[in-house]
């Protein structure tokens, strides 16, 4: 293991704190909301720290790169069974309990999602599966047909929901991409029973999930009662939130030229970059986001940086600081977007 990656155990450390905030309750449960609002992304849009990725193919670092999101995912699990168990043990103010579910909702969908997003693009079935579970505890299964089958093929044209349009707020895109994303989901998976031709015909996949998002949430309200149920409730919609403002910022404005009929191939000049070392230290280099939709097998412990891909001013945690306000995220990209394309821009004949 190269001694850069101990950097993502930063992820672990994250939960640590989601845990203590719980167990302790009170402002303490806020405590991620308050810091990720305040002093996270200021940390984020310092210049001091930045990575660059890997150039080693070292198959030892990907294997160990592996483990640490099956560790991962055991730790969040068992995390959000410590906060469900505390539904039944502590006699926390309604107020309280939000600001703990709000808070598990950063580390589900801030560092959950970005490992469930490495594991449903790795080949291994049991790191699918995981990858499927993970998504299943933010009840956005669907998430795994419409990325690899959707968004990977359509990203940065008009016809994948998860890419914000120039001048698109980020309130205005949320709903849009949710919704956009569980059409293209299902028609993905019609289109694939249609042409399984010679196979039986299996179920759509969207409803074989719902129907197991629903026995979670049936089984949390079981053993955990209505207050687990809301904690669940809203951990997932943070998390949601979480995911698709992200989404938003990833691909924000930018477009493939039609050449001949068709869209050009996607390439690193189609996803905002950022080489931000808090960002993909806790978000598995999510930020090198350019290299991973140009090489979508490549593990996140060999992803590298793309110089001529565009690259944001700062990185996610403070990106998604200045997206919650449109008009300020607006001035800050809307001006990058314009120089980018001018620098790339064929020369005029």
């Amino acid at each position: 293991m190269a001694f850069a990656n101990i950097r993502f155990g930063a992820s672990l450390i994250y939960i640590a704190l989601v845990a203590y905030g719980a167990s302790a309750g009170g402002f303490a449960g806020w405590a991620s909301i308050v810091l990720g609002g305040t002093l996270y992304p200021l940390i984020d849009a310092l210049p001091w720290g930045q990575i660059q990725g890997s150039n080693d193919p070292n198959d030892a670092d990907r294997k160990w790169g592996g483990r640490l999101l099956f560790v991962f995912a055991i730790a969040q699990s068992t995390v959000i069974l410590w906060v469900l168990y505390l539904t039944t043990t502590r006699q926390f103010a309604l107020w309280e309990w939000l600001g703990i579910a709000l808070s598990l909702g950063t580390l589900t969908g801030g560092i959950g999602i970005p490992a469930a997003h490495e594991l449903i693009h790795r080949t291994d079935r049991r790191a699918r599966a995981m990858g499927l579970y993970l998504l299943a505890l933010v009840n956005y299964m669907h998430f795994r047909i419409e990325h690899i089958h959707g968004h990977h093929l359509q990203v940065a044209t008009p016809n994948d929901p998860a890419t914000a349009r120039q001048g698109e707020g980020l309130w205005n895109f949320i709903p849009r991409s949710i919704i956009g994303q569980i059409r293209s989901a299902y028609r993905i998976e019609e289109n694939m029973r249609r042409t399984a031709l010679g196979r039986p015909k299996r179920a759509n996949r969207l409803f074989v999930y719902a129907g197991i998002q629903l026995c979670l949430l049936a089984g949390v309200v079981v053993l955990f009662g209505w207050l687990g149920l809301f904690v669940m409730a809203v951990q997932s919609a943070m998390a949601i939130v979480f995911l698709e403002a992200t989404n938003y910022i990833e691909h924000y404005g930018l477009t493939r030229k039609m050449i001949e009929q068709r869209f050009e191939p996607v390439s690193p000049r189609h996803s905002w970059n950022t080489t931000s070392l808090m960002t993909n230290s806790l978000a598995f280099n999510l930020g090198l986001h350019a290299d991973h939709h140009a090489n979508p097998q490549r593990p996140f412990t060999q992803l590298r940086h793309h110089d001529g891909a565009p690259q944001l001013p700062a990185g996610y945690l403070a990106m998604l600081s200045i997206a919650s306000v449109p008009a300020l995220w607006r001035v800050v990209m809307d001006p990058q977007l314009q120089r980018y394309r001018s620098e790339t821009a064929p020369p005029a004949r």
